[in-house]
């Protein structure tokens, strides 16, 4: 049956693009950790299966281990963790392979997955391991079936690069990322809607270079002639759009970013649904204290926007570095590293 399902799915696929793709082998030190996710505790050699959709995760780690192409003849009993299932190739890579396989959710992947239902059948068909990174995601693959352990988290980089550096102020800087097109999500919109209640807060907004609620003009048209709808000659956004306490910094290489943000307070993360962000990683590694829409350990959550403003309200009164979280979610990063 399941060979049916796997034809039914992708008869209009190209073969290479089902089954082909990239795996990173690890050194021993990343393989004996991350085993210790799979349900034979056992198992010490390991590679990773990393989703076309997420390459440039891929990338952080790829020159500090060794990359080999997917084939039948390499790859097909490895004991492989499938990071992300955001498409079918994805599937089919996790579905037909033969050794040992952990499945380890992202966040979108999960979105995807709920509108595939035979994409679901299928994968609580096959025997393996589930992992992902909050109570959001475990309860919604929970809903199609499939039993996750939460394990945050999944971080590429290396912790040492983020040193206590936490700076207490009476004005403190929250920085926030967000991808073009998706500002309404990544909480663009929503800072510029409360910044002017939070006046002391300087936000720092990465990855776009201009607001969201942009200045528009309802012109009275010049010769309407009667025709069509009057203009109101209103402007609006105006007050959105021209907030100094919002600064917006474009695309930033991460390095770059990253020592920028040293001196900040505060990363704020307004996703309803989504994977465990570096916002929160980074931040606490560095002293800070992390504002979240999804609850972690050692950082503070929101509901409403109310509860957001009186949550970035009593950042000044953080004075001292956030020591208890970091070294908390430092056994976590250490002990689940990719260098």
């Amino acid at each position: 049956m399941e060979k049916v399902g796997i034809y039914i799915c992708s008869y209009k696929m190209k073969i290479k693009h089902a089954i082909g793709g990239y795996k990173v082998g690890v050194k021993s030190k990343v393989g004996l950790a991350w085993g210790s996710l799979f349900s034979n505790h056992l198992i010490i050699n390991m590679t990773f299966r990393f989703s076309t959709s997420i390459q440039n995760f891929a990338d952080r780690v790829k020159n500090k281990h060794d990359v080999y192409q997917w084939s039948f003849s390499k790859s097909l009993f490895d004991p492989t963790a499938f990071i992300g299932l955001y498409h079918g190739g994805d599937v089919i890579r996790f579905l037909i392979h033969r050794g040992p396989r952990l499945a380890f959710y992202c966040g979108g992947d999960i979105l995807w997955l709920q509108n595939e239902p035979l994409w679901q059948w299928l994968i609580k068909k096959v025997k393996a391991d589930h992992v992902c990174e909050n109570e959001i995601e475990q309860k919604a693959l929970y809903r199609m079936g499939i039993f996750a352990r939460i394990h945050p988290i999944l971080f590429f980089d290396d912790w040492q690069k983020y040193p206590l550096s936490f700076k207490s102020s009476k004005n403190p800087h929250v920085w926030l990322t967000c991808h073009p097109g998706r500002e309404r999500e990544y909480g663009v919109e929503l800072v510029e809607e409360i910044a002017d209640q939070v006046p002391e807060i300087t936000f720092h907004i990465f990855g776009i270079k201009k607001p969201f609620h942009e200045i528009w003009h309802d012109w009275y048209p010049a010769n309407a002639g009667g025709f069509g709808t009057m203009g109101t000659g209103e402007v609006h956004n105006v007050r959105q759009a021209t907030q100094s306490n919002i600064v917006y910094h474009g695309q930033v290489p991460s390095e770059e970013m990253d020592k920028m943000i040293r001196g900040y307070h505060c990363g704020l993360r307004t996703c309803e649904f989504d994977g465990c962000p570096h916002t929160v990683t980074k931040g606490i590694l560095l002293g800070q204290y992390p504002i979240n829409r999804i609850p972690y350990p050692h950082t503070d959550s929101y509901e409403t926007s109310e509860q957001l403003i009186k949550l970035l309200k009593n950042l000044k009164n953080k004075t001292k570095p956030n020591v208890q979280g970091r070294e908390a979610w430092l056994k976590i990063v250490s002990n689940f590293p990719w260098q």
